[in-house]
């Protein structure tokens, strides 16, 4: 059986500026992905997302979307002083969508599959198609066996 899990593609963008004080202490470290990960904390959003799940007698799977979100307003100006942040602010917004289906024992890889995208259009359609292909090989390997 598939099992779609519901995702959220509403947020893009990091737009929320930090606390001053907790921006000052980060900023010591000089790690953006420390950086980064406060900005999501601050905005309530999340880099990983499942969208997909198998309750499959010999198949099981890893199905994620990523998501890059780029920084505008407030937080843009703000990361935009923070020298390591560079990259990070010249980002566009995209999904990165993953689908791995592998064997429970032994770990034989089925199926894989890697799409980047900036639409949310494209992403639903992905999804959709995923779930189908999904549920076709997880009927090809019940019939096998």
């Amino acid at each position: 059986m598939v099992n779609k899990i519901k995702v959220h593609l509403d947020k893009k963008y990091i737009t929320k500026a930090l606390d001053k004080d907790t921006l000052l202490k980060v900023i010591a470290s000089e790690h953006p992905s420390v950086l980064h990960r406060l900005y999501m904390i601050s905005n309530e959003v999340k880099e990983r997302q499942y969208f997909l799940e198998l309750d499959h007698p010999i198949l099981a799977c890893t199905a994620i979307i990523k998501t890059h979100f780029a920084y505008t307003g407030p937080a843009k100006e703000q990361a935009s002083v923070v020298s390591f942040m560079k990259d990070r602010i010249k980002q566009k917004p995209s999904f990165l969508i993953g689908l791995k289906i592998y064997e429970k024992v032994g770990q034989k890889l089925v199926f894989d599959f890697k799409h980047e995208t900036t639409s949310v259009t494209t992403v639903i359609n992905v999804i959709n198609k995923l779930e189908q292909k999904a549920k076709e090989l997880c009927q090809e390997t019940v019939d096998m066996y």
